[in-house]
């Protein structure tokens, strides 16, 4: 499974070959493009009300806050899909 978040991210690094890259995935079932939809949306939205709640909305990270909210979408995607294990870089 590919959030398209993490979709974008690759396709920024791909450069000229990114339409290819894309294509080639599509043509593959081991690849599954998974959108930032409804009920990722809602499970961003919690996890930053925990952090929120907790008195600290980067949970003690170092990086900025737009990289945290797009890390958390990617995460938000990944649980909704029922991913059970992320594999990043």
């Amino acid at each position: 499974m590919v959030p398209t978040p993490a979709l974008s991210e690759y396709l920024v690094r791909a450069g000229d070959a990114g339409a290819q890259y894309q294509a080639e995935m599509s043509k593959h079932s081991v690849f599954r493009i998974a959108d930032f939809d409804i009920r990722a949306a809602v499970e961003t939205a919690a996890m930053i009300r925990q952090s929120l709640d907790a008195g600290d909305k980067k949970s003690g990270l170092k990086t900025g806050w737009h990289q945290i909210k797009f890390d958390r979408q990617i995460i938000a995607i990944a649980r909704v899909e029922g991913v059970n294990r992320i594999c990043s870089n």
